[in-house]
């Protein structure tokens, strides 16, 4: 099979799963975890440092998180059509990412959320090898 296929493909993929995870967390999820779990996650405080909690860092840390995810589903469009800004600004997102959910405490998820978490992980470091370790990094060029 074609190697710039199955890259569009798992683009592709990627973005359904992210589309499937937003509309679980969004509609569903509450369903998913019952009552009690649901209320136990929205008792967690929002950040590990206790600092943190208020109510402008919270404002800016949502805002900068916003950003980077728009700019992470943008770059995947950029990835489908191989232009070079694409693969720049994917990675970057992705640290930007990265790093925001390092002062995120977690959250209860259920199983279906969460099993759409770790496979839009395993599509971002597919999508990451593409780009540096296949002959598809010659096409960002």
């Amino acid at each position: 099979m074609n190697l710039e296929k199955i890259f569009k493909n798992t683009i592709l993929l990627y973005f359904l799963s992210t589309v499937v995870f937003l509309v679980i967390s969004f509609t569903l999820e509450k369903n998913f975890l019952g009552e009690e779990l649901y209320l136990i996650d929205s008792e967690i405080d929002l950040f590990i440092i206790p600092a943190l909690e208020e109510s402008i860092f919270i404002l800016i840390w949502f805002l900068v998180a916003l950003i980077a995810f728009t700019i992470n589903i943008l770059s995947l469009y950029f990835l489908y059509y191989f232009k070079p800004i694409g693969k720049k600004l994917y990675i970057y997102s992705l640290i930007v990412l990265f790093i925001l959910f390092i002062f995120d405490k977690g959250d209860v998820i259920s199983g279906p959320l969460q099993l759409m978490d770790y496979f839009g992980s395993l599509l971002e470091g597919i999508i990451i090898c593409f780009l540096y370790f296949t002959p598809i990094k010659e096409k960002f060029n």
